[in-house]
């Protein structure tokens, strides 16, 4: 991308079919992403042992491909409420009978989603995070060529939790996607994103930006599972209005680096935000995995809880934010990440912050990084199981807190057999 005919050519595969303001933005986040340095965050001396991504790196996959739908992909069952994409393509949609009436749009993102919802998309597009904020971002906007639009008009409550199939397997490319979640004015709604991939060399680069209208209650729950030589990184952004409700339930399993960040804004009086975020890495996985909550409006709440567990040699970083503004008086706040340690050379570390702006208010954040209970294991054991089933149960029994709050019984009995599977291939020192 060192000359500008580069980037004409990228226009003219990427925006072709999208409004002029839009492209405006691509342009420029092409032109930025062309000539910027990516920098990460230096708030650790651990951090570059934990996300070693670089310049080079970035800039070696294939960004320019196009294909269409392709024969032999499953399909979305009559009924369901479903969107299959494969390689950022959307290759079946299904929407419930009830749903559908009641004016729910479930799309992919493109051309005619923009001619019928562009006014929509164009309040709130951009507006969570900044196209220009870092070079992952540059390259969000720049070369995003797939993505899921969904809206829920006011009023509806959607029965049927929406179910995003997302499958990566083609090595050498770049998979950029840019996603979109309105909920309105007193809606309900729950989404299951499931992003899976094989053994290849891909970057996947995925931003969803989500708005809680005024008493909308949304649950997201998104399970990563890919190929250890995947790479991937991920924003979820949300905006959530007066007495609205927020639970976020990011899961992180496999890749070679995952990148993964979940941000609430708590914009109205009374919303609320709750994440319940776990991780495990059983090979050589290098996890980085970020949530912070804003609270702009008094009376606002949040509650972040993160477990994860570290086999083999494994190595993951928590990055835990609360920002209490001065004008969000009668707030509370908590967080709290335990991380589990399972041999010697897996590691893990935590930085957790919090910031008070006002008074008036009740805030605490707690981190911890442990082994397992020797006392724990010997009581297993005194009851007749091996010291290796043992550890296993105790694992299994590690995420239950996180496991027990989810309502859809798909997501949970996949991270069950995920957790299962960890445990039986990772490198557990018993």
């Amino acid at each position: 991308m060192s000359e500008i005919g580069d980037l004409d050519r990228i226009m003219e595969s990427l925006s072709s079919v999208e409004p002029e303001w839009v492209s405006a933005v691509r342009r420029e986040a092409l032109i930025r992403f062309r000539d910027t340095v990516l920098e990460l965050p230096v708030d650790s001396p651990t951090t570059r042992h934990y996300t070693p991504v670089d310049n080079r790196e970035l800039d070696s996959y294939n960004f320019m491909k196009r294909r269409r739908s392709e024969r032999g992909r499953p399909r979305c069952e009559t009924g369901e409420n479903c969107l299959i994409e494969w390689d950022t393509v959307t290759q079946s949609i299904s929407l419930d009978r009830q749903s559908t009436s009641e004016g729910v749009v479930l799309a992919p993102f493109d051309e005619e989603t923009f001619a019928s919802y562009g006014n929509i998309i164009k309040r709130w597009l951009f507006k969570f995070l900044d196209p220009f904020e870092d070079r992952f971002a540059m390259m969000n906007a720049g070369f995003w060529s797939g993505g899921v639009f969904i809206h829920v008009p006011d009023g509806v409550e959607v029965t049927l939790p929406i179910h995003l199939l997302r499958r990566i397997k083609v090595p050498g490319y770049a998979e950029v996607t840019r996603n979109m979640l309105i909920a309105g004015k007193g809606s309900k709604v729950r989404v299951f994103e499931d992003i899976v991939g094989l053994e290849c060399e891909t970057l996947r680069n995925d931003v969803f930006e989500v708005v809680a209208g005024e008493g909308a209650d949304v649950e997201f729950l998104t399970l990563q599972d890919i190929g250890t030589k995947m790479k991937r990184v991920s924003r979820y952004r949300a905006r959530v209005e007066k007495g609205a409700s927020i639970r976020w339930f990011p899961v992180v399993f496999g890749s070679d680096w995952s990148i993964c960040r979940v941000e609430s804004t708590l914009a109205g009086a009374g919303a609320s935000n709750e994440t319940y975020g776990g991780f495990l890495g059983y090979g050589e996985e290098r996890i980085d995995l970020g949530n912070n909550t804003f609270h702009l409006s008094p009376k606002t709440s949040n509650r972040i809880f993160t477990r994860g567990i570290m086999m083999g040699r494994s190595s993951s970083v928590f990055r835990g934010g609360i920002e209490i503004h001065i004008l969000a008086k009668g707030s509370t706040s908590q967080m709290k990440q335990e991380t589990l340690i399972l041999s010697r050379e897996a590691r893990a570390n935590s930085i957790p912050s919090l910031t008070i702006r006002t008074n008036e208010v009740q805030a605490r954040h707690a981190a911890s990084v442990y082994q397992i209970d020797e006392s724990q294991i010997y009581y297993l054991m005194s009851r007749g199981v091996s010291r290796a089933e043992a550890v296993s149960l105790m694992v299994n029994g590690f995420f239950m807190p996180i496991i027990e709050r989810i309502t859809i019984g798909k997501f949970r009995n996949r991270i069950e057999e995920k957790i299962a599977w960890g445990v039986n291939h990772g490198k557990i020192q018993v």
